[in-house]
């Protein structure tokens, strides 16, 4: 622990002592939970200035004060203030990795929390521009840890935040309605363009002269009236090209160098066409024709974003001018922002890849959500901490962020993601092999053990293909 105490000493000079919350100025209902009016920021000190305690026994028997975000803007966190605290009250993904965190560093948290929604930043804080990081900012100078999706950025860090290791990826993409490719009776042809298939077509009609002639020199008309004949190398040129060759073996040196020119040539082109078809059918049914926010401004779309959030500067950041485009929808919550978009309030969306990873396959949001373009920001999310050395608060995030890495090595925090993914409600349907989805998902519940008793799964439907009778 004495590495600890440089840092303490060296750094008090420049600390800042915040205040204790002022409960009696926070609105009714701003702030809810079973730590509202009683607790405050813990001091660390107290670890390192004793010499006897391991760093991992930091934690151990402290009640931290924590402020997480709950409600509609972030349903990982369900929690009912109405309600008694119980083990399902609060609950949800991250209720789960508190609960983990708690067990490996020893803390407590359930009986020492507050929780604050959308509408308490606006309460608190206001609306527009940088409400979350006033949000931010008050909840780490008050309470010993920020739970929410915090968007770690170069300013944030600045302002003495400290961020733990990431659970959220925070990277920005654009978000758009899927325009459903409609079926294409000449879909066949797509591989080549127009040009290209005349070229084919003139080849292998000049292919059947070329064989008729070096058919004369070898004497093997065989009495056919011309249009018979032509009529046969025709037949022949057309099914070389598809590389069944049924051209008689050739006498002459010419006819076996043409015939060897036309087969090479036959196989480049049936191997550009089937790789060029493969790539056209693994591509998505759903497009977009945007791929930029430029773009997206260029062609006066209507975009939502989610108002006052990192996101939101960081947009003005790379793109200045879209501080003053007028067709900016926004919105409190990301959440409202799929809804607008679904409701074809605006044309395209902003938002962060793990909330597009997991609203796209809610049913309510259409089914046909794409990502538009490359990705416009890489970043990270996590929860923050007040970077304050009069607390000592270096010792809170660096024994959290050792539990945080160990939950992301050994594999638990992706069971927790697999856990909130599963449970969403209103999946977009999925379909099998055979285009059955009712087959699809009543055999994936037999498989993950949910359904007790067996089904004959031939009984539920037939499985037919596509487009089949």
């Amino acid at each position: 622990m004495r590495s600890f105490l440089g840092l303490f000493i060296g750094s008090i000079l420049f600390a800042k002592v915040d205040a204790e919350v002022d409960w009696d100025s926070i609105p009714e209902g701003a702030i809810v939970g079973p730590g509202f009016g009683k607790v405050k920021r813990t001091d660390f000190c107290g670890v390192v200035k004793d010499d006897s305690l391991e760093l991992n026994e930091a934690l151990s028997g402290r009640n931290l004060s924590i402020a997480v975000q709950y409600g509609p803007g972030f349903d990982f966190f369900q929690y009912d203030p109405s309600q008694e605290l119980s083990a399902d009250n609060p609950s949800g993904m991250i209720a789960t990795l508190l609960d983990d965190l708690a067990e490996r560093a020893g803390f407590v948290w359930r009986e020492s929390f507050v929780a604050y929604d959308t509408g308490s930043t606006d309460i608190l804080h206001g609306t527009g521009s940088g409400k979350w990081d006033r949000m931010l900012n008050w909840t780490t100078s008050n309470f010993d840890l920020s739970v929410d999706k915090w968007f770690l950025t170069t300013a944030r860090l600045e302002s003495e935040t400290m961020f733990l290791h990431s659970w959220f990826d925070a990277s920005l993409v654009l978000v758009d309605q899927g325009d459903e490719v409609e079926f294409n009776w000449f879909g066949f042809a797509a591989p080549f363009d127009f040009w290209v298939w005349m070229a084919i077509l003139g080849t292998v009609i000049a292919s059947a002269i070329f064989m008729m002639c070096i058919e004369a020199l070898e004497n093997r008309r065989q009495n056919r009236s011309l249009l018979s004949w032509f009529g046969d190398h025709i037949y022949s040129s057309n099914l070389a090209f598809s590389q069944h060759f049924l051209y008689d073996y050739p006498r002459t040196g010419a006819g076996r160098i043409f015939l060897s020119t036309f087969a090479f040539w036959s196989l480049l082109i049936v191997s550009t066409y089937t790789a060029s078809l493969a790539s056209i059918l693994v591509e998505n049914v759903l497009s977009s024709s945007v791929d930029s926010i430029q773009g997206a401004m260029d062609n006066s779309l209507f975009i939502c974003i989610h108002d006052g959030s990192a996101s939101d500067t960081i947009v003005k950041t790379l793109f200045p001018t879209f501080k003053n485009y007028e067709n900016v929808v926004r919105a409190s919550t990301p959440t409202q922002m799929y809804e607008l978009l679904s409701a074809r309030k605006c044309d395209i969306l902003i938002g962060t890849r793990q909330e597009y990873e997991i609203l796209q396959n809610q049913e309510k949001y259409g089914c046909n959500l794409v990502q538009a373009g490359p990705e416009i920001h890489s970043g990270s999310a996590s929860f923050a901490i007040k970077f304050d050395p009069l607390s000592c608060d270096s010792v809170l995030a660096y024994v959290l962020n050792i539990h945080m890495h160990a939950l992301t090595s050994d594999g638990t925090l992706g069971k927790y993601w697999d856990t909130y993914l599963s449970g969403l409600p209103q999946k977009c349907p999925t379909e099998d092999f055979w285009g059955n989805v009712e087959y699809n998902r009543r055999l994936k519940e037999i498989e993950g053990g949910k359904m007790e008793e067996e089904i004959d799964l031939s009984t539920i439907t037939e499985r037919k293909l596509k487009g089949g009778g």
